[in-house]
Formats: structure tokens, sequence, C-alpha cells
């Protein structure tokens, strides 16, 4: 939900970099922006959970994230899937026994794994798109106003160099 208010915000102010959200005062205005400062906040968190290092062009893509198998976490970005349907193998390597699993990073920094052992990294995003739209927000959100208090909390730009 935080990445589609994300997206839908970046989107509009893409297409008019002056656009200003209506706000009927300053004070909505600071509320409003305080909001959105709260949304990159824990925007960066998920991306901070989510890193891979951008998307490798021998990565899979995942079309539809779902969930992890094991624990049942919500797949935002990123997930390890042992399955036939990614095309992850040459046809000649997958294994018979091919598990069909999907799990969550977290899942997988535990230890758990598929009974073949045979899983991928696959992404969803490509990860420096992620943080250019967080970054184009940000900026934006500096444009607008003077200060607002938990915008010192927040890095001003992320980066994945």
């Amino acid at each position: 939900m935080i990445y589609h208010y994300l997206r839908s915000f970046s989107d509009r102010i893409s297409k008019n970099a002056n656009v200003t959200p209506i706000f009927k005062n300053k004070r909505a205005q600071k509320d409003g922006l305080q909001n959105l400062a709260g949304a990159i906040k824990l925007f960066d968190r998920i991306l901070a959970e989510e890193y891979t290092q951008g998307m490798r062009e021998d990565e899979s893509h995942l079309e539809t994230p779902g969930f992890c198998d094991f624990c049942g976490a919500d797949i935002f970005h990123a997930a390890f899937v042992c399955s036939s349907k990614f095309g992850l193998w040459d046809r000649s390597l997958v294994p018979d026994s091919c598990c069909e699993i999907r799990l969550c990073p977290s899942c997988c920094s535990e230890g758990r794994s598929c009974l073949c052992g045979n899983l991928r990294l696959c992404t969803v995003f490509e990860y420096d798109e992620l943080v250019e739209m967080r970054n184009n927000i940000w900026d934006w959100c500096m444009s607008k106003l003077e200060t607002v208090d938990t915008f010192g909390e927040i890095a001003r730009n992320l980066t994945t160099k």
C-alpha cells in the first residue's frame, strides 16, 4: 500500500513538477507533508530490507509477488523461488523434483530452503527505479517546505552505488 501511495504521488509530480496538493491552510500543508515524510521513512525501511543490488540481467522477473509459502508474509520486491514456471534454468537443468515454492528473504536468512535446494532470487521491480522514485518525492517535499521537524530524521537521498 505504501508503494502504491508513493507511486501515485510520484506520477502526479512527475507530470507537473509545480503541482502542489490542495491544502486548506498552512497547518494542513505541514501535516500533509509530514504524513508524506512518514511514508518515505517507512518506505526507506522496506527498501533496506528488500535490497538486492538492483535487478541483474540473469535474475528472473517475478510477475506476481504473492506471499511467502512458509511464513505467509507478503512479498514486495524480492523472493527466493524454486519453480519450473519462471524459466530460471535451461529446461534440461530443471530438477524433476522441483519444489514450486516461494520464500521471503527473511525466511531464507533464517536457513529455510526448498527440498531440492535450487532456490533462485527473483525480483519484481528494478531496485534503482524504486530508489529514484523515492528520491524524486523527497526532493519535491524539500522544495515545498522550508522545514519539517521529521525531515531531519530521513536521509536526503538513497543510492545503490
